[in-house]
């Protein structure tokens, strides 16, 4: 590393709770006694979207905000939302392999306990999608690329504080 470059670090922590103080035998010796306090849970997003570089642009969008699950193509994201819970899916609607977007929206959407689980559809392709037949696959919402941090985290925040 030469002088005046820099890096990122991430690290792991635990909270404790040292604010409870005990009085020990009366006679005024005092102990801190730490709680165990989970870290909160980020909500989880899984980021369904063929091409890396917009892939990658939107998890910087969500990251520090949420926790993102990756997948490229509807049969992966399929697979993901079996294999663990997840809060929302930002779903591209053009992706590679046997299932567009809007076939993997309508298969998760049938999956036990899926129903409530919030669906943004994303395209470039406006023009070929009319809204209403995206909402009827089972997406949530509707977003035309390209898409705006600010957008997609009022978006993201709408459907996740009201389940």
């Amino acid at each position: 590393m030469q002088q005046g470059e820099s890096f990122l670090c991430t690290f792991s922590c635990v909270f404790f709770d040292l604010s409870e103080i005990a009085d020990e035998g009366g006679e005024g010796v005092r102990s801190r006694r730490a709680s165990w306090r989970e870290p909160a849970r980020l909500p989880v997003v899984l980021v369904v979207e063929d091409n890396p570089d917009v892939r990658r642009l939107l998890v910087l969008y969500l990251r520090g905000r949420y926790e993102v699950v990756e997948a490229a193509t509807g049969e992966e994201a399929f697979r993901i939302v079996q294999e663990r819970p997840v809060d929302a899916i930002l779903m591209d609607i053009n992706l590679p392999g046997d299932w567009s977007g809007l076939d993997a929206a309508r298969a998760i959407r049938a999956l036990p306990g899926m129903a409530h689980v919030p669906i943004i559809a994303q395209t470039a392709y406006a023009a070929l999608f009319d809204e209403q037949q995206v909402l009827a696959a089972g997406c949530s919402y509707y977003m035309n690329k390209p898409i705006y941090r600010h957008e997609l985290l009022s978006v993201l925040e709408r459907f996740l504080s009201h389940p």
